[in-house]
């Protein structure tokens, strides 16, 4: 097993055609190829993988047999392996025989609204006299249900006090007291409907920025524990409506494709189902870790452990994969997908296969992409950037090719548009056009 962090340009795909190319020379490789699972994030480039590595057995002259062993070979997305679990063992979970994937979900979750129960809102009724419900459901629809609220115990009404407010002495200018005034009345009948009184049964808790700097300053200190208290009602209110949903979904036979993926974590979590993918013993070779969120990471390491494995691997940092059973290739530097992907999973994934018994960590360092000024510039520049702070991760130094040309560095001054630009994709566009337009005069001198 390896983890090897490759820079752009240092040979990624090559060091992935190479394994593939290894597992064909081996005396058992008929074996081990139609046990080969290869995961990309995108269909192209598992195809473009595919291709690569045809080439490469071709080249090395492997037998006929073996060819046709790297027929029956994995290439695809991870939510395309998802769905090949799902399918072969879902049944453990209770999933449908039968299920379809789509991105388009509104008539299952028409039907999902139209199921949702009064008795479930009667008993958030105190916290839906604050917030819009049809805001609730928005939230709860495109909820990601992967990632929990903080399991606190949210209190059935807010301890608060607005006494500060209703006793604080009014502004001297005129205008400032009489916004003042009039917030301390919107208050009160906030306040009336929080303890369910009165004749309104909806109201939103009031803000203000008017009526003085100090007296703002009384009223956002002292709604500030009802404004906490409404947000964590709705957010675990929304988790669960999204948790429902997706259940609903399944039972329908509608599955989205982060349900693929939470639902194949599933069955690694569920004795039988783990217990049948881990004894077919698959071989995986993983691509683009850096951008593999932590559910992601969670089935496919789970399916590369051992049987008798127990506990979630990263809760036990134990029980690593048995020998070739799981490799990865990423670069930290290049994680585009910040608002799926976790860093520090990552991190630990390098850790637990990287330094286990049958693991090793390699670093490639030259990129054969960049020449020698190039190379000097990023650094140059990026190291700035990637300093380790803050969560940014730190910059990996990357070398030029031993043969690697001087190369140039060219800094473009952008033209004033000659036209409205309403869109970052009109900006992009427009960059575009010039650089096309730089890089030609460039050729034609």
């Amino acid at each position: 097993n390896f983890s090897l962090v490759c820079p752009a340009g240092s040979g990624k795909t090559h060091s992935i055609t190479e394994r593939i190319v290894s597992l064909a020379q081996r005396p058992d490789s008929v074996e081990l190829l139609s046990r080969l699972m290869v995961v990309t994030f995108a269909n192209a480039s598992a195809q473009e993988m595919h291709s690569r590595a045809r080439e490469a057995l071709l080249a090395a002259r492997v037998p006929w047999e073996v060819q046709r062993a790297f027929d029956f070979s994995f290439f695809g997305t991870i939510h395309s392996l998802a769905n090949r679990l799902l399918r072969n063992h879902g049944h453990h979970i209770g999933l449908p025989p039968v299920f379809e994937v789509s991105k388009d979900t509104d008539a299952v979750w028409g039907r999902f609204v139209r199921r949702i129960s009064q008795e479930s809102l009667a008993q958030n009724h105190q916290v839906l006299c604050h917030y819009p419900i049809q805001k609730l459901l928005t939230l709860a629809r495109y909820w990601d249900s992967k990632r929990k609220p903080e399991a606190v115990k949210v209190a059935d009404a807010p301890v608060y006090d607005f006494s500060p407010i209703y006793n604080c002495e009014m502004p001297k200018r005129k205008t400032s007291a009489a916004c003042a005034e009039r917030y301390q009345a919107s208050l009160r009948q906030f306040e009336a409907v929080l303890k369910g009184e009165g004749d309104v049964d909806f109201m939103m808790l009031p803000r203000t920025k008017t009526g003085g700097s100090e007296f703002v300053a009384i009223v956002d200190a002292a709604i500030k524990p009802v404004a906490e208290w409404i947000n964590a009602k709705i957010t675990h209110l929304a988790y669960e409506l999204s948790c429902e949903f997706r259940d609903f979904r399944s039972k329908n036979g509608v599955l989205t494709f982060d349900d693929l993926v939470f639902f194949a974590r599933q069955i690694m979590l569920h004795p039988r189902g783990k217990t049948e993918v881990r004894s077919q013993e698959f071989i995986f070779l993983l691509d683009e870790a850096q951008d593999t969120d932590p559910f992601q990471f969670d089935f496919l390491l789970e399916a590369a452990r051992p049987i008798e494995a127990t506990g979630l691997w990263r809760d036990t940092m134990a029980g690593a994969p048995e020998a070739g059973r799981f490799s990865m290739v990423g670069d930290l530097q290049q994680s585009i997908y910040s608002s799926r992907a976790d860093l520090g999973i990552y991190r630990k994934a390098i850790e637990f296969i990287g330094e286990s018994e049958h693991g090793s960590h390699l670093n490639f360092e030259v990129t054969f992409r960049c020449d020698q000024n190039i190379v000097t510039y990023a650094e140059l520049f990026y190291s700035q950037i990637l300093d380790g702070n803050d969560g940014q991760v730190p910059y990996v130094q990357i070398r030029a090719r031993e043969d690697a040309g001087s190369g140039n560095v060219v800094r473009l001054k952008m033209p004033v548009p000659d036209r409205e630009l309403d869109s970052a994709n009109d900006c992009c566009i427009y960059e575009g056009e010039q650089i096309a337009k730089a890089l030609l005069a460039m050729r034609e001198r």
